[in-house]
């Protein structure tokens, strides 16, 4: 299902201007400041997932169908393509969601859930330079990238803010396409990323 391509930090009202923006960039900073290890990006896709996968127990529970429901995630890791893929079969992001949730400092989650300070889609979203996020709910469908958002945060120049665009190529997760309902999120590493590159933690082709 394609969508017109948006700005997730329009969800924030921020008005275009210098002031607003260079506020909004160093609220964005600061929040990537406080990750710091290798194994950051690893921790938020797979919480994430888990978090999914746990809401959507607790749905299919009060549905009644929890029995024929088998909770699933799957990790790839990509070294030739320097990313990392992280795939659930858990609740999924409706369109509303999907709009939303990487906007800074905005979540779904509660105190109940392992990331619940609405933090972490900013920092996948907007510390790397390439992110893809597909998503399958009942009635909704969608898979939109966006490129060159860390790029963008450490430009001093004023310009169009990093955009999710539909991505209608082939997923490299096969998982998702089988999946009823559930979240897929590609990242990438380069240059400017911690770690680089996935074979500096030791993985082998």
């Amino acid at each position: 299902m394609s969508f017109t391509p948006f700005d997730p930090l329009s969800f924030k009202n921020t008005k275009v201007n210098d002031a607003a923006l260079g506020a909004l960039k160093r609220e964005i900073e600061n929040i990537l400041s406080s990750y710091v290890g290798w194994y950051d990006p690893f921790c938020e896709l797979i919480q994430n997932a888990l978090d999914a996968v746990e809401a959507r127990a607790e749905y299919e529970k009060s549905a009644g169908t929890e029995e024929l429901y088998r909770p699933q995630i799957e990790i790839r890791i990509d070294l030739d393509d320097n990313a990392l893929t992280v795939t659930d079969n858990g609740i999924g992001l409706d369109k509303e969601k999907f709009e939303q949730f990487l906007a800074p400092n905005f979540s779904f989650k509660t105190g109940n859930t392992r990331g619940h300070k609405g933090v972490g889609a900013t920092y996948v979203a907007y510390g790397f330079n390439y992110i893809r996020v597909s998503t399958k709910v009942p009635g909704f469908e969608a898979s939109g990238r966006i490129l060159n958002a860390k790029n963008w945060l450490k430009s001093h120049t004023t310009g169009t803010n990093p955009k999710v665009e539909p991505d209608e190529s082939p997923r490299v997760d096969g998982a998702f396409d089988k999946n009823d309902r559930g979240v897929a999120v590609t990242v990438r590493f380069d240059e400017t990323t911690h770690p680089k590159r996935l074979d500096w933690v030791g993985a082998q082709r």
